[in-house]
């Protein structure tokens, strides 16, 4: 059996390989996308049938846009920002992979990693946007675990 069609059966059976590839991302609540994977009609044509990966996954990202002017770590205003609300974050679906925090001018961001979830505390706090005696839980974590960036 030719090199081409050992490739051309290796690459058959790789498609259900693929797809439960596939279908664990998707149970996890994550949005796939299955390339194709074409086999070139021979040997000679294969960089026109090439693939670009077989398969591409989405990734969350939170925004949020900060009433604070900051540029980096050191004009930043808190020792320890808030990540998120707790609750949105205890029920998010998948969760997010990053948080973005966008200064006030919209110049400059923090990017913090859901994989430093580790490193996060719980506070109550005022949520002063439902006004002074309203209060709920947010995820907060120290500074050094935010990395800063000119938009």
């Amino acid at each position: 059996m030719s090199n081409f069609k050992k490739f051309a059966k290796h690459l058959e059976n790789s498609i259900s390989g693929v797809f439960l590839g596939a279908q664990v991302f998707h149970k996890k609540g994550y949005t796939v996308k299955v390339n194709p994977s074409l086999l070139a009609p021979s040997s000679s044509e294969w960089e026109n049938y090439a693939d670009n990966g077989d398969l591409e996954v989405s990734m969350r990202v939170e925004v949020k846009q900060s009433g604070y002017d900051f540029t980096n770590k050191d004009d930043f205003p808190f020792k320890a920002p808030i990540v998120c609300g707790k609750n949105a974050w205890d029920r998010a679906m998948p969760k997010p992979r990053f948080i973005m925090l966008l200064n006030k001018k919209g110049t400059h961001y923090s990017l913090i990693s859901a994989d430093t979830r580790e490193h996060w505390i719980v506070k109550e706090l005022n949520d002063k946007r439902y006004g002074p005696e309203y209060t709920q839980e947010f995820y907060m974590c120290p500074l050094e675990y935010f990395h800063f960036y000119e938009v």
